[in-house]
């Protein structure tokens, strides 16, 4: 495990910076609240979120990310300026997630429990 960022400041501004602004983000309707951590993971397991941002997201309640999450991000010493897997919001060519199968994924998928 490593610890991605130094600081809430530092982590909040990459992550506005990238996953908010990703169309492999997970994006819930207008009638929809912003999903808790279950249903998170259900998202990633069903191939409609992010499972860097997944990581992410729990690496900002533990201050840890596993290394294969860090190295598909692109961590090396330090988070990249941009993630790896960034695909603008505003790419049309851009299909997102949705052909992609997050299950496999080296070291397995990650969910609260850890690696499974």
């Amino acid at each position: 495990m490593i610890k991605p960022f130094s600081s809430a400041l530092g982590a909040m501004k990459w992550y506005s910076d990238n996953c908010d602004e990703c169309i492999n983000a997970y994006r819930p309707n207008a009638t929809e609240d912003n999903p808790d951590f279950v249903r998170s993971e259900k998202l990633v397991t069903e191939g409609r979120e992010c499972p860097l941002k997944y990581g992410l997201d729990l690496s900002l309640i533990t201050g840890e990310l596993p290394e294969y999450i860090a190295a598909q991000i692109g961590f090396n010493k330090q988070m990249p300026q941009t993630c790896f897997k960034f695909k603008a919001m505003d790419d049309q060519d851009n299909e997102g997630l949705n052909n992609g199968d997050p299950s496999g994924m080296p070291g397995g998928p990650i969910t609260m429990r850890g690696v499974i």
